[in-house]
């Protein structure tokens, strides 16, 4: 192709970006409940886009180079570590993601656990509704995993089980600060007192829930601590992404000192280029997301995620409530902008459907009979809900008018049919056709099987959504 047609090429690709860039819903509709964090603000995208587009170009890789991205991480780590009670000393990194996070929480408390003289195969101890970025960073990191029932009322961890499951092999016990199934806060402190005086490394997840909860008592939420003001507490995660309302991926570990910080530095000298530094896992990371957490974080300040923070808690107990009066059940006790709700009257899956053609996008989660976990509708709650959240409640009391009881179509079609019917769906979902009654029938089939086949069917289904497709450019 010749160069000289680039001009025309931009225009056609241009237009094209804009079809497929149509056929997804608008995460800024303030009509999403799920995926999209919505201050209500324009000057907050504002802001984050300007940054974003001058560090787009702009490596982390090598921190010699862009002066700028050295003063941005360290000052974003500055604020939040006020935030959270941090201490002093205590060390952190930005990185892309939650999950980035979690796995360099576990990778410094498993080079904790083996300088203390652990041996072998150790564990993470979760709470069976902790995060599976978890389960992801033990898989990686060559752990196992034991994930402890929780209080089936609160949905929070219990901590006398979580204690009773520590020992030698133990290297990180977890803590939610909240959970995102159903918002549910664990109860640090108590875990932190079950632990006793061992050095079992206490990791608080508060990727979803930080931001809100760092405000929740000025706006009259009853939170315990959560943070480093509990002694226990080693690290804690926290997504800029989400209540910091930067555009993703952008989020912290934070670490109560800078030798708990230390083994998740990558450092290898021993080749004859530049020595090669990672704080995070990856290695070329663009500076864009961190340049906009920064530019966000600035631009609102502790005042403004205060402000924002009660948006979210107004909004949540006004949809709560609602929901409520309507006799839907809300799980566990949401205590930031989480919630979940669900009903053994109504068909959830149904009445999510229902919601989706009315323009309102809400998130199934369909549970697990043999966990124990029932099916229910998830709502990430944002500012600018406040303002909606009785249109929202009254179209979900239109939707479930005339809504029959639920049904698991699924299964009669295991019992025709077998784990068959999983691999017709996965060919389906090969070709495209992973919505409406197909995606209904893998929600159910989530529900009543097997985790670990659950699991493997959805490895095999996954390899045929994204199977490469050959294209003449």
């Amino acid at each position: 192709m010749p160069l000289e047609s680039l001009r025309e090429r931009l225009e056609e690709v241009t237009a094209l970006l804009g079809r497929l860039h149509r056929l997804d819903a608008d995460p800024w509709s303030g009509r999403m409940f799920t995926h999209t964090y919505d201050p209500g603000l324009p000057e907050v995208r504002e802001v984050a886009g300007r940054a974003f587009e001058l560090y787009r170009d702009k490596t982390m890789l090598d921190f010699t180079v862009y002066p700028s991205i050295v003063a941005m991480e360290r000052e974003l780590l500055g604020f939040l570590g006020q935030l959270f009670h941090a201490p002093e000393g205590y060390s952190g990194s930005f990185t892309y993601g939650g999950t980035e996070s979690i796995i360099l929480a576990a990778l410094a408390a498993r080079e904790e656990w083996r300088r203390r003289g652990g041996v072998g195969r150790g564990k993470i101890v979760m709470p069976a509704t902790g995060h599976p970025a978890f389960a992801k960073a033990a898989y990686l990191l060559g752990l196992g995993v034991e994930r402890v029932p929780v209080d089936p009322e609160t949905m929070e961890a219990d901590p006398a089980a979580l204690a009773e499951r520590v020992g030698n092999d133990t290297v990180m016990v977890v803590a939610s600060a909240v959970n995102y199934p159903f918002g549910s806060l664990d109860p640090v402190p108590s875990i932190a007192e079950e632990l006793g005086a061992g050095e079992h490394w206490l990791h608080v997840d508060a990727c979803i829930g930080g931001m809100v909860l760092a405000f929740a008592r000025e706006a009259g939420e009853e939170v315990d601590p959560f943070d480093f003001r509990v002694e226990r507490v080693r690290s804690l995660s926290v997504d800029m992404h989400k209540y910091g309302y930067s555009p993703k991926g952008a989020s912290t570990a934070l670490f109560r000192g800078a030798s708990d910080r230390r083994p998740t530095i990558f450092v290898d000298a021993a080749w004859p280029g530049y020595p090669l530094v990672n704080e995070a896992i990856l290695s070329t990371r663009s500076a864009a997301p961190l340049a906009a957490a920064w530019a966000v974080a600035r631009l609102l300040g502790r005042e403004g995620y205060r402000v924002l923070a009660e948006r979210v808690l107004e909004a949540r107990r006004r949809i709560q409530r609602g929901l409520e009066r309507m006799g839907f059940r809300v799980l566990g006790r949401p205590r930031a902008g989480i919630l979940a709700f669900t009903s053994d009257d109504v068909g959830i899956l149904e009445l999510a459907s229902r919601l989706s053609r009315a323009g309102w996008i809400v998130q199934v989660q369909p549970g697990s009979r043999p966990l124990g976990f029932p099916q229910s509708i998830h709502l990430t709650i944002s500012p600018v809900h406040l303002s909606l959240a009785d249109e929202f409640l009254s179209a979900v009391d239109e939707a479930r008018r005339g809504l029959p009881a639920p049904e698991l179509r699924a299964e009669r079609l295991l019992a025709e049919k077998g784990l068959g019917i999983a691999a017709e769906i996965a060919e389906m979902a090969g070709s495209g056709e992973l919505r409406g009654e197909v995606l209904r029938l893998v929600d159910e089939l989530i529900y009543l099987l097997d985790p670990g086949i659950v699991g493997n069917l959805i490895r095999e289904a996954v390899l045929e959504i994204f199977k490469p497709v050959r294209v003449d450019w």
